[in-house]
């Protein structure tokens, strides 16, 4: 028995370790893809540290790196010129392709920290400007002009505002607040804010605390958010008169607004609140209970509008136009997922994960599998170079590990689950983006759901459905009064089922744990290294006709 085991395990042992160097081979030919995987796997750590050290050790840790950097790349060279000497030409260029394999990942960890620092270095230095002048604004009467930048959040007892700051005057100086910070204005609920409307606040402003399962502070940072205001006094210019903020970015909002409305005319509760969740991301309030369900289920991601949305979406319309051909049907459902992301309001979120679509579908239509490998990779890095801080974005992150889902995990799960039309068509592509957006649920919402793969998998073919059916009866409202009603009385019946799900879920007192946050870290980590080994292992090689997968083996 025990030789038996490790006979598999030593199969097992060769097999990773052939795929794992096919691998690195892959990546030292394809530089751009190896040195835009470790530009997004660096980046959250170099932030972290840059955020603990001052200015001067920031620089000192630059010439440090720099400095490795030239010793890599003179070993390198004396190495390579060594081998051209004893061996053949032929032996020389096998010699160095494995020594290529122990260095890559160095030359790019090194590369990327270098440009990193020096992206982030800007940020993280108005960051320390503001904590240092904390005290200027915390201790004492400020009067804030600034205006709204987001829908305000309905909360139980308040409303929550998105202010972004115009000037301050903090005892009688007028202080220009050049870098532009936002603050959250917590209010009460009667009061009728408008995105981009211009608003005096007066009261003193505070630093944000943390939950007690929940990092608020650095949550509120990540979106340059670093004060908070608790019900001050608040005049706001008529909107008529004066309105701030992007034009288009205003109107897309007011539509939304009237759309909602439209729902919340028509739809019950909690009906119409799931309806615009999905749909435009609105962060509702629910009952408590039917809330808590959500979170048991592992479907609070759903509800959001995000890049996980984005992906879902792209593989209804997909499915709806099958009967096109495969250029047309990629190119209707990139036309659709732009309209979606239009009824959404244009969110940062909801663009990058279309941007992300988009390209990764104009790679499809080429017919190259490697093209979907390279574009994935370098669009997500062209957004962090853009905004350093989005890493840390649950929409971004939720695009990318989606999107991750369909390349990587989907061809594996074709290959293990049953071949029936039925698997393919509802299962594969749902089970596909849950696997692989469990690591960002855990680490967001803390808790782990047994529930998390069936409940998606009998819930998200809902969604997809609801999802085409909203929009086309939001579009049928100006045209037809009796179609726009007839799909609404479709989705009444999807998201009635999905309370349905979410109660019984719920009713068995099952499946959901809470997670500490002193283990979160580390079992995400295992999660994901175990996710990354099993695709590396069992990810089918005929897929890859444009690496070392094949010639390896």
């Amino acid at each position: 028995m025990c030789l038996k085991l490790l006979k598999i395990f030593g199969d097992f042992k060769g097999r990773l370790i052939i795929r794992i160097r096919g691998l690195l081979l892959y990546l030292h030919d394809y530089k751009a893809v190896g040195f835009c995987l470790t530009y997004i796997i660096v980046q959250p750590v170099i932030i972290g540290i840059l955020r603990n050290i001052s200015r001067m050790q920031t620089i000192g840790l630059l010439i440090v790196l720099f400095c490795i950097l030239v010793v890599f790349v003179i070993v390198d060279r004396v190495v390579l010129e060594k081998s051209k000497k004893i061996f053949e030409r032929k032996d020389a260029k096998l010699l160095q392709k494995k020594y290529a394999q122990l260095f890559v990942l160095g030359y790019y960890v090194l590369i990327s920290s270098i440009f990193q620092i020096i992206r982030c270095l800007p940020i993280i230095t108005i960051e320390n400007k503001i904590e240092k002048e904390e005290l200027c604004f915390t201790d004492c009467f400020t009067q804030i002009k600034g205006f709204v930048t987001e829908k305000p959040t309905q909360k139980y007892v308040y409303q929550q505002l998105e202010v972004q700051v115009l000037q301050a005057n903090v005892q009688n100086e007028q202080k220009i607040l050049k870098d532009k910070i936002k603050i959250i204005v917590k209010t009460e609920k009667f009061r009728d804010i408008s995105v981009g409307q211009v608003c005096s606040v007066s009261g003193r402003m505070v630093r944000p605390e943390n939950f007690s399962d929940f990092n608020y502070k650095d949550f509120l940072k990540n979106k340059g958010i670093f004060f908070t205001m608790d019900f001050p006094d608040i005049e706001c210019e008529d909107i008529d008169k004066i309105r701030a903020g992007n034009p288009l970015v205003n109107n897309l909002t007011d539509a939304r607004s009237i759309m909602e409305d439209r729902i919340d005319n028509i739809l019950n509760e909690p009906q119409s609140s799931l309806l615009c969740g999905i749909l435009f991301g609105s962060d509702r309030l629910l009952d408590k209970d039917f809330e808590e369900g959500i979170r048991s289920a592992g479907v609070s991601h759903i509800i959001s509008a995000s890049g996980y949305n984005i992906t879902i979406m792209s593989l209804a319309v997909s499915k709806v136009f099958s009967f096109l051909p495969k250029k047309k049907e990629i190119v209707v459902t990139i036309i659709v997922i732009w309209l979606f992301a239009i009824f959404s309001g244009l969110s940062p979120s909801i663009i990058r994960a279309c941007i992300m679509s988009s390209i990764s579908l104009i790679a499809l239509i080429y017919g190259r599998n490697n093209t979907v490998h390279i574009a994935l990779p370098l669009t997500a890095f062209i957004f962090l170079v853009i905004n350093p801080l989005v890493i840390f974005d649950v929409g971004f992150q939720l695009s990318i590990s989606s999107m991750a889902g369909l390349i990587y995990v989907s061809p594996i799960l074709e290959k293990l689950l049953p071949k029936k039309q039925f698997v393919k068509d509802n299962l594969l592509s749902t089970m596909s983006c849950t696997i692989s957006t469990i690591p960002i649920s855990v680490y967001t919402f803390k808790t782990l759901s047994m529930w998390s793969i069936p409940a998606n998998m009998m819930i998200l073919p809902v969604v997809q459905s609801t999802m085409l059916f909203g929009v086309l009866a939001l579009s049928c409202c100006i045209l037809s009064q009796q179609l726009s009603y007839f799909f609404f009385t479709v989705i009444n019946l999807q998201l009635k089922y999905f309370e349905f799900v979410i109660k019984i879920i719920k009713g068995t007192g099952l499946g959901s744990f809470v997670i500490a946050d002193n283990i979160v870290i580390p079992c995400v980590l295992v999660f994901v290294f175990v996710l990354v080994i099993s695709v590396i292992y069992l990810y089918p090689i005929e897929n890859e006709q444009y690496n070392y997968y094949l010639k390896e083996n």
